[in-house]
């Protein structure tokens, strides 16, 4: 009961950390005016990749980690697709975390600026990856300790 308790608790904090990333994302695009953001996007070479605004990318990205993490928040652990929805889940985190490290270099050492929503997103995704590395299922690690497949 402990352990589902916990995983609970992993899965909605997941899905309310993608849910303001969804929201800060919204404000990245280029049709957005906010008063809390003192950084014009529109003058760096890196507000965009392959032509689409990050906002979008953002905004879609967000939107599945969302509705991945609240689906394994209801599914119960023996579904069949709870692993695999969990693994993918994993693995967009963890890229997401290494693009965040990626997002606050740029910031830091080429355009020597902050955005506000940049950096929450880019905390966030950290946050997320904390979550799911220090809240792993004990199950989980005892397999891979164990050397068994899952």
């Amino acid at each position: 009961m402990k352990e589902q308790i916990r995983r609970e608790i992993k899965y909605l904090a997941l899905a309310i950390i993608f849910a303001i990333g969804i929201i800060c994302s919204l404000y990245l695009l280029p049709d957005s005016s906010d008063p809390f953001c003192e950084i014009d996007c529109s003058d760096n070479d890196y507000k965009e990749t392959f032509g689409i605004n990050h906002g979008w990318y953002g905004i879609i990205i967000f939107t599945i980690l969302w509705f991945l993490s609240v689906y394994l928040f209801l599914c119960p652990e023996d579904c069949k697709s709870y692993r695999r929805i969990k693994l993918i889940l994993t693995g967009a985190t963890s890229f997401g975390a290494g693009l965040a490290v990626y997002f606050l270099y740029l910031q830091q050492f080429v355009l020597k600026e902050y955005c506000i929503y940049c950096l929450i997103i880019d905390i966030g995704l950290l946050v997320c990856f904390g979550i799911i590395i220090l809240m792993e299922d004990r199950k989980l690690l005892l397999l891979l300790s164990d050397g068994k497949s899952l």
